[in-house]
């Protein structure tokens, strides 16, 4: 949302983004660093702007450790954290100098959204309040993990010693369809 806000942005908006990764745009599934982990959709389809469907391709053309595209690069399957990166470079344009800036980041975790009577103030955990005319909330996954103690990240390298998914002892449970959640009965 934010880098289609950015790209078409009318001449007063500016875009603040609380997060506390030092990456944008990579969450868990694109933060995982294993080159193993690919997309599950073709390079060619990832585009992040709809009218652009070629943009995520012609980044990859710009990149050293890009895969190259075999003979048929409509098939071109690419790792995760690459995209993660093509996602990341969406924004770092709008990054200018203080007082020039589109995009501003703020390293810190937002606890809390109201509306005020001028828009919305967004409380952070150490930081002084953010007041804006809306707030978009993009939480993603880790909302979950942090609360839950039970949930195992599928993007996370596996560390071993731990009982096996099959075992009765292992914290997830299994529904009738053969898939796990994390500590729902």
């Amino acid at each position: 949302m934010a880098a289609h806000l950015l790209r078409s942005r009318p001449p007063n908006l500016s875009v603040t983004i609380v997060e506390m990764r030092a990456e944008l745009g990579r969450g868990f599934a694109y933060g995982a660093s294993n080159p193993s982990h690919l997309l599950n959709g073709r390079a060619s389809n990832m585009s992040a702007f709809a009218d652009g469907p070629h943009h995520f391709a012609r980044w990859l053309s710009t990149q050293p450790d890009a895969p190259a595209a075999n003979e048929d690069p409509e098939f071109r399957f690419v790792s995760r954290e690459l995209y993660g990166r093509y996602l990341e470079s969406l924004f770092l344009d709008h990054l200018g100098s203080e007082g020039r800036r589109a995009l501003t980041v703020v390293r810190d975790q937002a606890r809390e959204v109201s509306m005020t009577t001028s828009g919305v103030e967004i409380v952070l955990a150490s930081a002084p309040p953010i007041r804006a005319d809306i707030a978009i909330l993009a939480c993603g996954h880790e909302s979950f993990a942090d609360d839950n103690p039970l949930y195992v990240s599928p993007w996370l390298e596996p560390v071993g010693g731990g009982p096996a998914r099959g075992d009765a002892s292992h914290p997830r449970h299994r529904f009738d369809d053969g898939r796990y959640g994390a500590g729902l009965g």
